[in-house]
């Protein structure tokens, strides 16, 4: 401890016997920041990610409305009329679209669940027959090392 002019009532004392435990000993005062920083690194990485898919999918997105718009606005320019029939094809197929949606999601849920159970039956059988075969090769190891040692 080295002598100082002024030393104040309060002061916090940390340890100082290594450079580690002085980490650990800021670390466990001041907990926040630190997880602050990891949940900042996480944070960041998910949005980095995130700035790679969100522009194609906008893209896609745009091109779709386009393919619909364009058309649309084509046909209104022409003459008014035309734009009947599209439209009501456009509302009829959200509708058909949105209903046969809703019927198909208990559908597809339960194909993913016996998607799962046949992967939990497919990982439980890799898994029995890595077994099998460590079991067969310690076998054939111990066998090996008798014909060795009668051998000697």
């Amino acid at each position: 401890m080295t002598r100082r002019e002024f030393t104040p009532t309060t002061e916090y004392r940390y340890n100082r016997t290594s450079p580690g435990r002085w980490i650990l000993s800021h670390v466990l005062r001041y907990p926040l920041p630190p997880l602050g920083v990891v949940l900042a690194g996480i944070l960041a990485n998910t949005l980095a990610s995130w700035s790679r898919v969100l522009p194609g999918r906008a893209f896609d997105c745009v091109l779709g409305m386009l393919g619909l718009v364009v058309p649309i606005v084509a046909l209104g320019t022409l003459q008014a009329e035309l734009l009947l029939v599209p439209l009501v094809y456009i509302v009829l197929f959200v509708v058909t679209l949105r209903r046969y949606i809703r019927e198909l999601n208990p559908v597809s849920a339960a194909l993913r669940e016996q998607f799962g159970t046949m992967n939990a039956g497919l990982a439980e059988t890799i898994s029995g027959i890595e077994v099998v075969k460590a079991n067969a090769q310690e076998i054939q190891e111990q066998y090996n090392c008798a014909l060795c040692s009668s051998s000697a």
